[in-house]
């Protein structure tokens, strides 16, 4: 099955006005990287949402993943959970695993089907509304339905019908509308399909192998989102010409669906491509979601991030 990421964000790539790659300093960041370490979420959340049974813990996963998108603000959504105070996809994620916690059914698609604004919006409650509230309102409504009314509530038999990590990939962007990622540029469809990569990794990783037939994830691309490119810029090499930089480093809302936001968001993946290749010698199995991984974890010394990320209201990402 073609992988309609690569080969339409290569497009994009050749016709890029505003965004290159620098393959002089990607090729100086593939001689320091010394580890494939792994991203994973706070030791009090992972344990948690291992212990819930299968079923329960793929409806989990197919709940926060579907959210996973646009938590930037001022101020920030921050919720409270076990003492902490926790932003962006861990936020999200406590948030879902504290509503469990209080034996309330938010892993029922018949209750999501029908989930009320003020039920909503109690299990994300922070200090501010999250973005896009009612955005994500209509998708987990979306969701449930769709397990309602076509698939018997069982998501487990939907993920077991899947032969491959892109196969899953295209039966959760078919079964589920609002995962669709698009956009179109120089009059072609170019796919990114974030949100639908995102879920079909998690699958892989957080369900025992006799419980999908997944052999690998070799087939995925990069995660195109806001913080890959940011560190991709931080370490020189995603270069953003001077119309583009004025418009990320003022922190200036760019317009979903435009050239600059597609060209970001191709060019990340295909560094992340050529990455891999530059690693492939000393690491001949590494894949792009373990390199989407080793450079999420650079990213997490905020003292190399000299330059903000892109800022696009949209569900994609």
């Amino acid at each position: 099955m073609e992988n309609e990421v690569l080969s339409t964000t290569k497009y994009v790539v050749d016709n890029s006005a505003h965004v290159k790659i620098n393959m002089d300093k990607l090729e100086e960041l593939s001689q320091t990287v010394k580890s494939t370490g792994t991203y994973v979420l706070p030791e009090d959340i992972y344990s948690k949402i291992l212990v819930l049974d299968i079923d329960r813990r793929t409806n989990y996963l197919l709940l926060t993943a579907s959210l996973c998108f646009c938590f930037w603000g001022d101020p920030k959504w921050k919720i409270e959970y076990n003492g902490q105070v926790l932003d962006g996809w861990y936020g999200l994620c406590a948030a879902f695993i504290k509503t469990v916690e209080e034996n309330r059914p938010i892993l029922d698609f018949k209750y999501l089907a029908a989930i009320s604004e003020a039920d909503f919006a109690d299990v994300l409650k922070g200090n501010v509304e999250i973005p896009l509230f009612k955005e994500r309102l209509a998708i987990v409504r979306e969701i449930g339905k769709v397990m309602v009314e076509k698939h018997k509530c069982d998501f487990l038999r939907l993920i077991r019908e899947a032969k491959s990590d892109w196969d899953l990939v295209h039966m959760i962007v078919e079964n589920f509308p609002s995962f669709s990622d698009k956009s179109t540029y120089m009059g072609k469809t170019i796919y990114f399909h974030k949100r639908a990569q995102v879920l079909a990794s998690e699958i892989y990783s957080y369900l025992p192998k006799e419980e999908h037939n997944i052999p690998d994830l070799s087939n995925l691309t990069a995660c195109a989102e806001y913080k890959m490119p940011q560190v991709l810029r931080a370490f020189n090499i995603l270069e953003y010409d001077s119309e583009l930089s004025h418009l990320v480093d003022n922190q200036i809302e760019i317009e979903k669906d435009s050239p600059y936001e597609v060209e970001i968001r191709a060019n990340t993946v295909w560094a992340v491509e050529k990455l891999r290749a530059a690693l492939i010698s000393r690491c001949p199995d590494i894949d792009a979601i373990t390199v989407d991984n080793i450079i999420w974890l650079l990213g997490q010394d905020k003292s190399k991030l000299n330059k903000p990320y892109h800022h696009v209201r949209s569900t994609a990402y």
